[in-house]
């Protein structure tokens, strides 16, 4: 017998849908994001996993592909 599947809540959806990018990060670095001010979250928090994965791979980034 399986256990019945809670449905799942969809007032914050889009929200969360927005900020998936957390979930890869440390928190350290998307609180950082979070906390500026200046421009949008969501292309800071992707910028930043795209820095993060370079970097544990110890590769370098083009700094264009950050904008």
């Amino acid at each position: 017998m399986s256990s019945p599947v809670a449905p799942r809540p969809m007032l914050f959806a889009s929200a969360e849908r927005r900020l998936a990018a957390i979930d890869a990060l440390p928190r350290p670095m998307w609180l950082g994001a979070l906390s500026n001010a200046l421009g949008d979250v969501e292309p800071r928090l992707g910028s930043l996993a795209t820095l993060r994965q370079a970097l544990i791979a110890g590769v370098g980034t083009d700094p264009a592909s950050l904008a």
